[in-house]
């Protein structure tokens, strides 16, 4: 889920109450409207397994917060490359 999902939202909600800037990185910006709300916020669509594609949504952010994970494991080993690659 990343920043979309449970954590990522009151993370962004709190550090928007502090008056800090936010950009979530999600893979369909679509279904996160409401994120889109949240004051400060900009939700961008990223595929997070392409580095590329990461680096530039990434560009101009003094930090970022990796919320990237799966709970279970796929035959393609998508739990060790979200967790540990």
């Amino acid at each position: 889920m990343g920043g979309s999902g449970f954590v990522g939202r009151h993370i962004a909600g709190r550090l928007a109450h502090q008056g800090v800037e936010c950009r979530i990185l999600t893979r369909h910006p679509h279904r996160h409207r409401d994120l889109m709300l949240i004051p400060g916020s900009e939700v961008r669509q990223v595929n997070v397994s392409d580095p590329r594609a990461l680096q530039q949504a990434l560009k101009g952010c003094d930090a970022v917060i990796n919320l990237v994970g799966i709970l279970n494991q796929s035959a393609k080993g998508g739990f060790r490359r979200a967790h540990v690659e």
